[in-house]
């Protein structure tokens, strides 16, 4: 690594695929240079942590293994939100693996929409005298579906699995740049700025065109909308703080809309980010209605031990439901100063999902304390509404 390892890019890799195909082993060997012959099933989907680097960059990648199991899968779906890179899964020798890899795909853009790097290996090429899937209908699967493919063996080939992992996430850091950067019109030459710049021509993408090209039509910069609902004092400032790098300050009553502008970059595309911080005394307020109105994507935040402040969200929740009807939205209900592993929360994860499944909308629990859990939570809501519009 670096001599600063504090210094790194941390990215969530999902394995997802039938039971049997080797999923737990291609991690094992990859971080601990394991294998064993004997076959558990994965119940509980469960976290390896993995140092790289890669181009003189330290990257951690946080791999997580996934039970394939039918009766498990709803269980899968907590897992797979904020994946930036996921890993379809199949055995050569069991055609029926293959075969439910269109499942797969499909759960997994249900989850993601389309904004993650996708992979596909087939395991057990030891076993070639068993072969079910030949390697052109591996390759042939992932030109259909523009995945990143290789056939490995967790048994025999740890170096296979290493130059594969290497192998996607450069492609990932590559094609898959995303970052909020901050606009400020006073400050054109600021070093967030120059950044994004540098970032740019770093990745090939022209700074000039205001919008991107398809079959002889441009389509316009996209714009989204992102609108911070709730009580005053359950933090929706220092939430906002944390996505847009800014300072976290002590508790300051937010007296009237404060609006912050981002360029948010995707797949090479740039897309402008308002966000919405609004006054939590102000439910009826005129101006707080029309951002309302014009917002695609809500967070209703409370503070996971104060109840009056996760009350005031039915409000909230009355007012969206007036103004949002027919029109496409993604709605989370976010509990903060907290993180899941703290049981001593007056506001239960229960209380909050059941709440959230009333707005059709999701639950998550949060802490500034965990940024890149914010960060990624922003950047998965985005991907999934422009997918959606």
């Amino acid at each position: 690594m670096n001599e600063n390892e504090d210094e790194f890019e941390s990215i969530k890799v999902i394995l997802v695929g039938n039971p049997g195909v080797g999923k737990t082993s291609i991690i094992k060997r990859l971080a601990l240079n394991e294998f064993s012959e004997q076959y558990i099933s994965t119940f509980v989907s469960n976290c390896t942590e993995v140092k790289l680097v890669i181009n003189d960059k330290n990257i951690i990648l946080d791999i997580w293994d996934t039970a394939g199991q039918e009766k498990y899968r709803s269980v899968n779906k907590l897992f797979v939100k904020g994946s930036k890179i996921v890993i379809l899964v199949y055995d050569i020798t069991n055609k029926k693996s293959f075969q439910e890899l269109d499942f797969w795909i499909n759960f997994i853009t249900t989850e993601l929409g389309h904004y993650y790097y996708l992979g596909l290996v087939g395991n057990k090429y030891d076993q070639l005298d068993k072969e079910e899937v030949s390697q052109e209908e591996g390759q042939k699967m992932a030109e259909s579906c523009g995945a990143y493919f290789s056939l490995i063996s967790a048994k025999e080939d740890k170096k296979g699995i290493d130059n594969y992992f290497e192998g996607i996430v450069k492609l990932y850091l590559k094609s898959y740049v995303y970052e909020f950067v901050l606009i400020d019109e006073k400050e054109k030459d600021s070093e967030s700025i120059v950044k994004l710049k540098e970032k740019e021509k770093e990745n090939n993408i022209d700074n000039n065109k205001e919008c991107c090209k398809g079959k002889n039509k441009e389509r316009k910069e996209r714009k989204v909308r992102i609108i911070f609902l709730g009580a005053k004092g359950v933090g929706k400032s220092n939430i906002i703080n944390s996505i847009v790098g800014k300072s976290i300050n002590k508790y300051e009553h937010t007296e009237n809309i404060n609006k912050i502008e981002l360029m948010y970059k995707y797949k090479k595309r740039k897309i402008k980010i308002k966000i919405y911080d609004t006054n939590g005394d102000r439910i009826n307020n005129v101006e707080t209605i029309k951002k309302l109105k014009k917002s695609n994507i809500f967070y209703l935040v409370f503070d996971l031990n104060k109840r009056e402040s996760f009350k005031e969200l039915e409000k909230w929740g009355k007012e969206i439901e007036k103004y949002t009807i027919e029109k496409n939205i993604i709605l989370t209900v976010l509990g903060n100063k907290n993180t899941i592993e703290d049981e001593k929360s007056i506001i239960t994860k229960l209380e909050g999902e059941e709440f959230a499944n009333k707005l059709k909308g999701s639950f998550e629990i949060v802490s500034i304390i965990k940024k890149d859990l914010i960060k990624n939570m922003i950047n998965n809501d985005i991907g999934k509404y422009l997918n959606n519009s």
